[in-house]
């Protein structure tokens, strides 16, 4: 049970006679080992890294404020190995697993709950233009620009492209192929799809403020011009899943992604453009014909091969049960552990509210909602007129320990032979159980 255990006794004593608190609780670690030495850490926002003074930070019977750097330093975490920091403003926090000595300063990242919806200003670009190559004009084409991808339509295209953008120049790559089976983006239910031949080119836009201000016409030819082959990927436990979904895509980095293959089911031969050096992302999403459970697989590499993949089973949650009622205000999220190390999150929603309501990560298999005050001024305490959801994620990294080498180009290996890039892999497996109701 992952709970120091040691000092419930004492903890009991401490209970029954007045609350220590702060400094208070120094003075005792004179008599309760480990007190003497509090926990320190930051707090900072996840999106500006700025920090964020006047959270509250709790650990068992301790509490703190962070100061105006995000600092915090409490004393009193013994009787439990987890840490919770809330704030007005941002999705509270809670990290199960810590040591009650921990080496280092802890750290947190809080999501805020309202983002400006764009903090730079937003560009557009409207490019358009016959396309040319095609066996007819009919035959299914795509092209993409910058990781936005439309389908051909009459022998013509036309994308729009709008994005948050610090400057007037827009560098992307500009790629385009006939595919298997039109392409549809945003379909409800997905087919799928490879390119039979593929071409690209990196080049600038001009953006504007508008459309058509920034309309450009910009021919395409269809050309062979990458070879395709194909890649066999397949999994070795669907079973208990409804089907599973392949994507693989072409990672241009900050020029843009190119959907290149999707298949619907398993040990499928997915034809990709070979492109040496350039980063594929493989991803294989399995789900239940309910889609309340699902297990995700990532492989990151410039070497696609063959990708066998084992997906990460989904946990068996134990309380609260879906549709729970009476769990108290500080209920205990408890599943049965997975067979390999991975670090769970646990997310609380209120039903019918987009934002979360809470995040709590630990690698042991409970975690328990923190004691806010129900008037808390930080909006972290659950109310009983309120009904909530909490979902369980299983995450785990896999990697392969043959990461890229960083190799140093000169202006004349632009020219000459490239400077080889040794392969690589990189995993990630996710499994998640969604949408658990439960209240209070």
């Amino acid at each position: 049970m992952p709970r120091f255990v040691a000092l419930r006794s004492l903890v009991g004593a401490l209970v029954a006679a007045p609350a220590l608190a702060g400094c208070d609780l120094a003075i005792a670690g004179f008599l309760l080992p480990g007190l003497g030495r509090p926990l320190t850490g930051r707090v900072v926002d996840a999106r500006t890294r700025l920090p964020v003074g006047g959270a509250t930070v709790l650990a068992g019977l301790g509490q703190t404020v962070t100061d105006g750097q995000g600092h915090f330093r409490l004393f009193g975490n013994f009787a439990s190995d987890e840490v919770s920091v809330a704030r007005a403003g941002y999705i509270a926090q809670t990290q199960g697993g810590i040591p009650l000595s921990p080496d280092g300063d802890l750290a947190f990242t809080l999501e805020p709950l309202f983002v400006p919806a764009s903090p730079l200003p937003v560009r557009f670009l409207q490019l358009s233009g016959p396309v040319t190559g095609l066996a007819s004009p009919v035959e299914p084409a795509m092209v993409c620009l910058g990781g936005t991808s439309v389908g051909v339509s009459n022998g013509a295209y036309a994308i729009e492209y709008k994005a948050p953008a610090p400057g007037r120049i827009l560098s992307a790559v500009l790629a385009r192929g006939t595919l298997s089976a039109p392409w549809i983006e945003g379909v409800a239910a997905p087919q799928p799809f490879h390119f039979l031949q593929f071409a690209y080119e990196v080049g600038s836009w001009r953006l504007g403020d508008t459309i058509p201000e920034s309309a450009q016409t910009r021919p395409v030819q269809i050309a062979s011009q990458v070879p395709i082959q194909p890649v066999r990927v397949s999994y070795s436990n669907l079973g208990g899943f409804g089907g599973v979904q392949t994507d693989v895509a072409l990672d241009f980095g900050v020029l843009g992604y190119v959907p290149v293959a999707r298949a619907l089911a398993s040990s499928q031969g997915l034809p990709v453009p070979v492109l040496a050096g350039l980063k594929y992302v493989v991803t294989g999403e399995a789900s239940d014909a309910a889609g309340k459970t699902s297990s995700l697989v990532t492989l990151t590499t410039n070497d696609p091969g063959r990708a066998t993949f084992q997906l990460l089973s989904v946990p068996r949650v134990v309380e609260p049960t879906a549709g729970a009622t009476g769990v108290g205000q500080r209920p205990t999220f408890r599943w049965t552990p997975l067979a390999v190390d991975v670090e769970y999150e646990v997310r609380v929603r209120e039903v019918g509210e987009a934002q979360l309501k809470w995040v709590g990560r630990t690698r042991f298999p409970e975690i328990t909602y923190p004691g806010f005050a129900a008037n808390d001024i930080n909006g972290g305490a659950l109310r009983p007129d309120r009904k909530y959801t909490w979902s369980l994620r299983a995450i785990e990294v896999l990697e392969a320990g043959d990461a890229p080498a960083s190799p140093r180009f000169a202006l004349a290996d632009l020219a000459g032979p490239r400077v080889p890039v040794r392969p690589y892999r990189v995993r990630k497996r996710e499994a998640e159980v969604r949408d658990m109701g439960f209240s209070l």
